[in-house]
């Protein structure tokens, strides 16, 4: 009854080291991107076995955005158009990116635009 027992664990023993998703292997600690919207990780315990997370967001030119992370990209200067042929104030759009979790243990990503307006010329 021993020995069956261990040739039973070691034929199960390497199954137990990678990951699977979507028809591919991972290892311990690998990343991927499963699509264009996440980043994923492949984590084994040797109690609960293999399981995948998602690491971070990524924005639409690729940067990381951690789960519960947000940050500021795409900083772009312009002024306001006050009427057809005349100029306004200054200002900055930035982008808030925050990669959110979600319920079921997933995430998602929410886009934030913040626009700061330069009184002082115009």
């Amino acid at each position: 009854m021993h020995v069956y027992a261990l040739v039973l664990l070691i034929l199960t023993l390497p199954f137990a080291q990678t990951c699977k998703a979507d028809g591919k292997t991972y290892k311990d600690g690998e990343e991927w991107e499963p699509n264009a919207q996440f980043v994923m990780n492949c984590t084994i315990d040797g109690k609960t076995g293999w399981h995948t997370n998602i690491v971070a967001c990524l924005t639409e030119t690729k940067k990381r955005v951690k789960v519960n992370e947000t940050i500021t990209e795409g900083e772009r200067p312009g002024y306001m158009q006050l009427s057809v042929g005349s100029r306004g104030p200054a200002y900055n759009r930035v982008l808030l990116y925050t990669c959110a979790s979600g319920p079921t243990g997933g995430a998602y990503l929410k886009i934030k635009t913040k626009v700061a307006v330069d009184t002082t010329q115009g």
